[in-house]
């Protein structure tokens, strides 16, 4: 994240492999600052990056969603700063690809009719409200250019992590018990991942049955 924080003064991580950056008020040609900074992190880190470029957080991840899609016409990096671009792809991009919308909220959505993005975005207001609640409406308002969500700075990052399952069956095995303490593990990883931190102290704790 070093390498994007050089691009712009206020930056949100969002997940390990993904940021928000706020170039508010930044001037010029924002497909070639999008190159630049696919050239700079290719050069440090080593890897490939999709840039999206929008009025807000909703139509950038939508410019994102274009631009690895349609990765070698767009060369991974899409802008949808006017209306008839933005407008352009949401006829064609499919609701449950909506950032925020997620698969089972769009089976909901398509059954009104909702089945695009221009769809979500064109519904009334207040019926999103009313049918589901003020973050369904304000995506739908996001997807218009109207700015909803501000960048997240200073969320605080957990100090736990776990993952912690009650087993099915008595397992009475030493394979079974080194079986499902890896697979835990794996998940607590993951989730440590995820959040881009890292662990000084790794706990691994199993309850006995009484007479085990």
């Amino acid at each position: 994240m070093r390498v994007l924080e050089s691009f712009a003064p206020r930056i949100e991580v969002y997940s390990i492999d993904e940021s928000w950056l706020d170039f508010s008020g930044v001037q010029g040609d924002l497909e070639a600052l999008g190159r630049e900074i696919q050239l700079a992190v290719k050069k440090q880190v080593g890897i490939g990056v999709g840039v999206g470029f929008g009025p807000t957080k909703t139509l950038a991840k939508a410019a994102n969603f274009s631009a690895k899609k349609w990765r070698k016409e767009t060369g991974g990096g899409v802008v949808l700063m006017d209306e008839i671009r933005r407008d352009k792809l949401l006829q064609w991009m499919p609701v449950d690809e909506i950032w925020g919308i997620g698969r089972q909220l769009s089976k909901r959505l398509e059954l009104m009719g909702v089945k695009k993005a221009i769809d979500l975005q064109r519904y009334d207001r207040k019926s999103l409200r009313k049918l589901f609640n003020v973050n369904v409406e304000k995506t739908s308002m996001e997807l218009k250019g109207v700015y909803c969500y501000a960048l997240s700075e200073g969320a605080e990052p957990k100090q736990t992590i776990a993952s912690t399952r009650s087993f099915g069956e008595r397992i009475t095995e030493l394979q079974g018990l080194r079986e499902a303490v890896t697979t835990y593990t794996s998940r607590a990883c993951a989730k440590l991942r995820s959040e881009a931190q890292l662990s000084s102290c790794l706990q691994v704790f199993t309850p006995a049955c009484a007479g085990a």
